[in-house]
């Protein structure tokens, strides 16, 4: 089988960005996000579902994975409320 090189793919990231509407209002959805950015939200994630006693909690796993990611793709914000 020939070895074929990844450069010759042509590939490229789709950093283009889609806008949702929902209720009058133009929700913006990134389509990519750079790596670095994607090890940010998961140490972010990591640092927020540890207990006292360095145990994760898999519901907060969750629950701040959720967070995370619609605060890094999307341009809504959250609030306590």
């Amino acid at each position: 089988m020939a070895k074929i090189a990844f450069t010759k793919l042509s590939l490229s990231k789709n950093t283009s960005v889609k806008e949702v509407e929902w209720k009058d209002q133009k929700i913006e959805v990134k389509q990519y996000l750079p790596v670095g950015d994607k090890l940010d939200l998961i140490s972010r994630i990591v640092n927020y579902s540890a207990d006292e006693h360095v145990f994760y909690n898999p519901c907060k796993v969750e629950i701040f994975e959720l967070i995370e990611i619609i605060l890094a793709y999307t341009n809504l914000n959250l609030t306590d409320k």
